[in-house]
């Protein structure tokens, strides 16, 4: 479930509440007045491919 941030904690704690967001996963929602007006998502992370995996790919693309 997203937590609800009010806009002067996101001004005055917005590196923690970015490394809550990362670390936990979750959404928060930015409020004003008690009024959601924004939302941080954490964005998906791509898989890093290793060395094997990217010549395996290129040789693929070569032969193809």
């Amino acid at each position: 479930m997203p937590r609800a941030v009010g806009a002067f904690e996101v001004k005055t704690q917005f590196s923690r509440i970015i490394e809550d967001v990362e670390t936990g996963g979750a959404d928060s929602i930015i409020t004003k007045r008690g009024r959601p007006v924004a939302q941080i998502t954490p964005l998906k992370q791509e898989k890093e491919m290793t060395h094997a995996e990217a010549i395996a790919g290129l040789i693929e693309i070569r032969t193809s």
